[in-house]
């Protein structure tokens, strides 16, 4: 029972961490995204 539980709680760590990864990465897209945005509306102007 307790070796069960220990791995329940290595796969929630896994899982929060890759959710973490994922989070990160999208808002490093997102950025890198609208910082383009930004740089063509510079270059418009």
């Amino acid at each position: 029972m307790k070796k069960n539980r220990i791995s329940v709680l290595v796969l929630s760590v896994a899982f929060a961490a890759t959710l973490a990864l994922v989070i990160v990465g999208a808002a490093g897209v997102v950025g890198a995204m609208n910082e383009q945005q930004l740089q063509q509306l510079e270059d418009a102007q």
